[in-house]
């Protein structure tokens, strides 16, 4: 089964919804979660090496892996960042590009939650769940998110921090950017711009599915990914009592060997 539903929509627009949504129609969907479910993230690593991605030609390489689950769709980052070559790779595909009510609601809810995330959500715990999560845990995936959200020429390339100094206006234009150039870029008959506030009507029409009998999935909101954060400082605080206790032990032992 090729690829036939690209997500264009940056992270932070309602992704996450978005996946559980074609998840119920029939389409497994690849997003963050799944590049950290398989550890895809030296394969994504490994793409950026062509070009920045720009150049690489096997997408069934992450969509279509022999010995897992095939995925129709792709939403969030990594994925996002590379919607022109997927499509190019997989011709007959469909584009959604989800988007907020307007860019400084994506703004707020990108600082508080991605941005936090990725510069260990600050203060003295926010440091040590930092030091834990990328050098320990997960430093492939922050390094691949850095250089495919942050520092990727074709994704925000400074913007969010840039936010943090100027009002968000350095990522008020990025977002609009972004959202003008897949409307300019993708076939208006291939595309639908989607907020999920909107629902099951829209995206069943343009997908031409039936509109499921239950309410339109709402995950991973801000609240939500503060929890994720939160529990990342908790793992970080619990792996410095582990030192702490063991380096208590140790001396111990010199000491009582003295």
């Amino acid at each position: 089964m090729p690829l036939e539903i690209i997500g264009a929509g940056l992270p932070r627009t309602g992704t996450t919804s978005l996946k559980a949504a074609l998840e119920e129609l029939g389409y497994p969907t690849y997003h963050m979660v799944e590049n950290i479910q398989h550890n895809d993230s030296e394969k994504w690593l490994t793409i950026l090496k062509d070009n920045h991605g720009r150049d690489f030609k096997d997408w069934d390489y992450i969509f279509a892996q022999k010995g897992r689950r095939v995925y129709a769709a792709s939403v969030d980052a990594p994925g996002c960042t590379f919607y022109k070559n997927l499509m190019e790779f997989y011709p007959d595909t469909k584009v959604i590009l989800t988007v907020r009510d307007n860019p400084q609601v994506w703004v707020d809810s990108s600082r508080e939650t991605v941005y936090k995330a990725s510069q260990s959500g600050g203060g003295f715990l926010g440091v040590v769940s930092g030091f834990v999560f990328r050098n320990i845990f997960r430093s492939k995936m922050i390094e691949m998110i850095n250089k495919v959200f942050f520092t990727h020429p074709d994704a925000c390339n400074g913007a969010l921090e840039k936010a943090d100094f100027d009002g968000g206006k350095a990522a008020r234009e990025f977002y609009t950017n972004w959202n003008d150039e897949v409307v300019k870029y993708v076939p208006s008959d291939k595309l639908l711009l989607f907020n999920v506030k909107e629902g099951w009507g829209p995206l069943c029409k343009f997908l031409g599915k039936p509109i499921p009998d239950k309410p339109f999935p709402r995950v991973n909101d801000r609240a939500e990914f503060q929890k994720h954060i939160k529990g990342m400082q908790n793992v970080g605080v619990g792996f410095l009592a582990i030192v702490g206790g063991v380096v208590g032990v140790v001396c111990g032992l010199v000491i009582f060997a003295l």
